[in-house]
């Protein structure tokens, strides 16, 4: 193997450095709680336009599930299962990734959330919370996470059997840890 050695000018010193600055500038620091398996904080409103602060420590388990519209297909499939198991032991909630909805239309989207659902949603108009989430468009995005905030288990896509065992082991394992 030959190697050859390049001699740098200088640049190639500047441009890695522009790119860690771009890199911590633009959320590596919630990407740094998502390898940490801390889930990040957060505050959205509602369709109620009520205010929601998702924040650690929590009473409860959570499962927090995004989606946008492509994805709220998906939510029935998961969102019944988990609800008729577990009722009141854990949290169930919801964020819609509305980033693609124009300005000019928002209005009657939320309109539509409140008409439609009686649970709150969060709605996530600028997608920012979503990022921070590692959210993949297309597909619901279930994460299961511990009161401290730890994230447990992340799931993406349809419910299927071995996913949905998944979650529940996910969650009985925390849940029997909890108990004295």
């Amino acid at each position: 193997m030959i190697l050859t050695r390049v001699k740098s000018s200088g640049w190639d010193v500047v441009f890695v450095y522009v790119i860690i600055l771009l890199a911590i500038s633009t959320g590596f620091s919630a990407e740094i709680s998502m390898i940490n398996g801390m889930a990040p904080a957060f505050t959205l409103k509602d369709q109620h336009q009520t205010s929601h602060h998702y924040q650690f420590p929590r009473p409860k388990i959570s499962v927090l599930i995004f989606a946008d519209y492509a994805g709220s297909t998906q939510l029935e499939n998961w969102i019944r299962p988990l609800y008729d198991r577990y009722r009141e032991t854990i949290a169930i909630d919801g964020v819609a990734d509305l980033s693609k909805v124009p300005k000019l239309i928002r209005g009657m989207v939320r309109a539509a959330f409140r008409d439609r659902l009686a649970r709150p949603v969060m709605l996530d108009w600028s997608g920012a919370v979503s990022t921070d989430y590692h959210y993949q468009k297309g597909e619901a995005n279930l994460f299961v996470i511990d009161p401290s905030g730890h994230i447990l288990l992340k799931v993406i896509g349809a419910a299927s059997h071995d996913k949905l065992q998944r979650i529940q082991n996910a969650i009985d394992r925390q849940l029997n840890a909890n108990r004295p």
